[in-house]
């Protein structure tokens, strides 16, 4: 009789520490709550055309491509162009074609990079 009550006792102390875990007070801290990252990880994010004078960056954050003018050995922003949901891999097929694959929004994005040049949004 005497093992079953140690037993019992054993169990009443254990579920009472484990009460105590789950209702200790929870940190309100932003840093102390938990992340979720849902952006994928980049597949191919950096390309340079054939030419070697225009480096394309996937942005997946931000939705978009940005591209920039390394002819001098300096990269200078030229601009951006919006693309797809999570923009996770670019490549140019020829110095005036840059394609991008969209993760999220499952599509591919064909930039013709020459023609769009002057059109593009200014660097942020």
């Amino acid at each position: 009789m005497s093992l079953q009550k140690s037993a019992l006792s054993i169990l009443v102390c254990q579920f009472i520490l484990v009460s105590a875990s789950i209702t200790a007070p929870v940190s309100t801290n932003a840093a102390d709550l938990p992340y979720t990252n849902w952006e994928n990880h980049p597949v191919h994010p950096l390309d340079i055309n054939p030419s070697g004078d225009l480096l394309a960056v996937a942005h997946t954050a931000d939705n978009r491509v940005q591209l920039f003018d390394i002819s001098t050995g300096t990269p200078q922003a030229v601009g951006h162009v919006l693309v797809g949901l999570d923009p996770v891999s670019v490549r140019f097929r020829n110095d005036n074609e840059l394609w991008v694959v969209n993760h999220v929004s499952d599509s591919v994005s064909i930039i013709l990079s020459r023609l769009t040049l002057g059109r593009l949004k200014p660097p942020c």
